[in-house]
């Protein structure tokens, strides 16, 4: 692995955890140090070097940069280096015809259904009156 310390290029494999998962990160989303930061907003890839280097660590607010662009990349892993680099795309938006497809099939669900309640309610209306007579006996 070769990065940028200062001015210098140094070889060097990532020493710490944080470090390894950062060139995780780097692989799975086939981008540069530097294209990486440009896509979160940053100047350039310094913070992912001082990373590598084991000066800092993976901050919250980069992960959550990070998570926000990539949004199948889990936040807990880039954090703490738990489960797998991917999970279930949670900033994902449905699509809004899928949504709509579902609420008038909902819709038309509890339609169908209002029909069998009214008959329900009714049938226990009856039995009410048929206990209350009973009782009357």
């Amino acid at each position: 692995m070769i990065y940028l310390l200062g001015f210098n290029m140094v070889k060097k494999s990532p020493t710490t955890p944080a470090g390894r998962r950062i060139q995780q990160l780097k692989k799975h989303l086939g981008l540069s140090y530097s294209e990486i930061a440009h896509s979160i907003g940053k100047k350039n890839g310094q913070s992912f070097y001082d990373i590598l280097s084991g000066r800092h660590g993976i901050s919250p607010s980069l992960a959550s940069s990070i998570v926000e662009e990539w949004p199948e990349i889990r936040k807990e892993w880039l954090l703490l280096g738990e489960g797998d680099i991917v999970g279930e795309c949670k900033n994902e938006r449905p699509d809004t015809e899928e949504l709509w497809s579902e609420i008038k099939n909902l819709m038309a669900i509890i339609k169908s259904q209002q029909g069998t309640i009214n008959t329900l309610s009714e049938i226990v209306g009856q039995l009410k009156d048929r206990i209350n007579q009973t009782d009357i006996i």
